[in-house]
């Protein structure tokens, strides 16, 4: 069953040029499976399995991806780069996701995202701008450059 409802996909397009009966079951699987793969950094997803307990911002983000895709698919032999629309649709999807994996964006109704899931490199930028202490001696500025010669 998607996750979205055809009226949440219809949303996004223009009932003039574009109007659907129903979601499409293979597809929207697909767009369901990537974004939400890329969302459990952040927040368990394994209780979202229908419309009505997948948050309506993950539902959002889905409805325009689809449509995005459904733009693109229609259209496609009308522009050589892609739909303008469709275009602006997937990258508002993108930062959404974006801002939901690196905590700044916070799904409603689900608590602040699980930091500890989302990958962490050392030394950060942050952990750069540190003094060296007893504990942590990698703390510091580089301790080479490329620019150097040697």
């Amino acid at each position: 069953m998607a996750r979205v409802t055809t009226a949440e996909v219809q949303a996004w397009l223009d009932t003039v040029k574009l109007t659907i009966a129903s979601v499409e079951t293979e597809l929207s699987a697909h767009l369901e499976t990537e974004i939400l793969a890329r969302i459990q950094s952040a927040y368990d997803t394994t209780g979202w399995t229908t419309d009505a307990n997948t948050p309506k911002l993950v539902r959002t983000i889905i409805s325009k991806t689809y449509a995005s895709f459904l733009i693109d698919r229609y259209y496609s032999e009308d522009q050589e780069e892609g739909n303008d629309y469709a275009a602006r649709l997937m990258a508002n999807a993108e930062m959404l996701i974006t801002g939901i994996i690196d905590g700044s964006i916070v799904i409603p109704g689900e608590g602040d995202p699980d930091t500890s899931r989302a990958p962490s490199y050392f030394p950060t930028d942050a952990s750069s701008a540190l003094e060296p202490t007893f504990d942590n001696p990698e703390y510091g500025g580089p301790y080479f450059s490329m620019s150097k010669s040697f």
